[in-house]
């Protein structure tokens, strides 16, 4: 593997939209990982707001830093959706390992 310099982003705007996207995706990952430990319709004893509200906002706010971010960065869209249409049939595949066989 060639080596080559690691140069860190310095536009303010750039930073701004990683990492505020990056700080969404980690408040998303803590309420996924409370679901896991205390259930889906559990309650976030600190709040009091179900486990299963805080997934609806937590993917909300995800989807929306997401789509600022494509368009404040100039991401190519085309790419992006069909990537989630890749996506979403590999997670429709794999959740149809767990249904009943037919009979």
């Amino acid at each position: 593997m060639a080596m080559n310099k690691w140069i860190p982003e310095s536009d303010p705007m750039v930073l701004r939209r990683v990492g505020k996207t990056g700080e969404e995706c980690a408040e998303l990952a803590k309420v996924c990982s409370r679901i896991t430990i205390q259930g889906l319709d559990g309650v976030d004893p600190a709040t009091g707001e179900s486990n299963r509200r805080a997934l609806a906002k937590e993917i909300a706010d995800v989807v929306a830093q997401c789509l600022v971010t494509i368009k404040a960065l100039d991401l190519p869209r085309e790419f992006i959706d069909e990537r989630v249409n890749v996506k979403r049939d590999q997670m429709a595949e794999w959740e149809a390992m767990f249904s009943a066989p037919a009979a």
